[in-house]
């Protein structure tokens, strides 16, 4: 059985990754980061309180990139983005986002 407890939990983290994918969604950062062909495409709950995944995906299926490199650009622009973050999300302490590079071939939608 789920308590109140619990389902007020869910809804708030769901809540939270929408606003996150919102704030993201308006973002100039991929393409200031030279990946202009790339976009924010989910947030999921990362496991711990307050983390949050970031899914980003190539818009062109057919493109062949380094997933690994495109890792390592969204690391050096999370800062940024977690203040862009937490200017658009109103929370006491802003929340942690780590990033999923979908795979070549991927599909978005």
């Amino acid at each position: 059985e789920i308590s109140t407890r619990d389902w007020s939990s869910d809804v708030c983290s769901s809540d939270l990754g929408q606003q996150i994918f919102d704030c993201l969604r308006l973002s100039t950062v991929l393409s200031e980061a030279g990946l202009d062909q790339f976009a924010f495409v989910g947030v999921l709950p990362g496991g711990r309180g307050g983390h949050y995944l970031v899914e980003v995906a190539c818009l062109d299926p057919a493109a062949m990139y380094d997933v690994d490199a495109v890792q390592q650009i969204l690391a050096v622009q999370r800062p940024r983005l977690r203040a862009e973050i937490s200017r658009g999300v109103h929370r006491r302490k802003a929340p942690e986002v780590s990033f999923l590079v979908k795979p070549p071939g991927f599909r978005i939608g």
